[in-house]
């Protein structure tokens, strides 16, 4: 039998209607570990089993009672006392053969239109079933998938907001910056240093210098594109180069930056190219140089 034939056998299996060969090759097919037809198989009896609870119950025959009065006078004459004939009715029931009960479930053999009324609710019943958990798949299937578009767009969502979030700190930083900057140019002690291009001529740059407060702003423009792993570097000179800090380039090649602490007795300033993070002393060309 294949696999179609054993699905559609398993109905009948569920009432015991199968032959004993078919019962044992269907069985055999399931314990084999097919999902489908155990699956199948489960709910087709648990229908089966509330088939019974849908019969009415049918009353005695009022001739059965006369059939049994008539039985009994005839194979126990009225010569005997009422004990003896009690005693021999009694033992003559109980060896008799019965016919077969047909009652319950297994009387809708008996009827073969009622019993195929049932075969048909149970079939019926099943597909109903079936129906409801294709629907069911269906229903979990689209819930899954809404749930993991809703997790992707939470997902960009976050990366939005973190990417807001990134984009205020820095436009806050630059507010703070632009009004530290412009607190810094009332200084009246204020004075401007020139410095020009050595690698690049087109490269220039100025730097304001509060001697007072030792604070500074540098602003360089039309510097050379920096290559990867390198950034310039700013050097206050006295005896020997101080480093003032580092500085990248935008789009425009233009670069600028805010010293906190200009180191004392500064007699000119320096920009030179070097490795990413800067270094104590300088190691690359000088591209910009100012007399203070």
């Amino acid at each position: 039998m294949g696999h179609e034939q054993f699905e559609e056998a398993v109905a009948l299996y569920a009432i015991e209607a199968l032959e004993p060969q078919e019962r044992a090759a269907l069985e055999s097919h399931v314990a084999s570990g097919c999902q489908e037809c155990r699956a199948a198989l489960a709910e087709y009896q648990e229908v089966a089993a509330l088939l019974p609870y849908g019969l009415r119950s049918q009353p005695v025959p009022h001739q059965v009672k006369s059939h049994l009065m008539q039985a009994f006078r005839r194979d126990f004459p009225d010569t005997e006392s009422d004990r003896e004939k009690a005693v021999k009715m009694s033992a003559a029931i109980e060896h008799t053969p019965r016919a077969p009960a047909f009652g319950g479930f297994f009387g809708l053999f008996a009827r073969p239109a009622l019993g195929l009324a049932c075969v048909v609710l149970l079939i019926g019943m099943t597909v109903y079933v079936l129906s409801l958990r294709t629907d069911m798949q269906k229903v979990l299937a689209e819930r899954q998938q809404l749930q993991t578009t809703l997790r992707g767009e939470l997902s960009d969502l976050r990366a939005q907001i973190a990417q807001r979030d990134r984009e205020t700190a820095d436009l806050r930083k630059e507010v703070a910056q632009r009004e530290e900057i412009m607190t810094f140019m009332r200084s009246p002690n204020m004075k401007v240093v020139a410095l020009s291009g050595l690698q690049a001529k087109s490269a220039g740059g100025f730097l304001l210098f509060d001697p007072q407060n030792r604070k500074a702003f540098f602003y360089a423009f039309n510097m050379p594109s920096l290559p990867p792993g390198k950034t310039y570097q700013l050097w206050a000179i006295m005896d020997r180069p101080v480093s003032a800090g580092t500085f990248d380039t935008d789009a425009g090649r233009k670069g600028r930056m805010l010293v906190d602490s200009v180191p004392g007795d500064v007699k000119k300033f320096a920009v030179s190219m070097e490795p990413q993070g800067g270094m104590p002393q300088p190691t690359g060309h000088l591209y910009l140089v100012g007399q203070l």
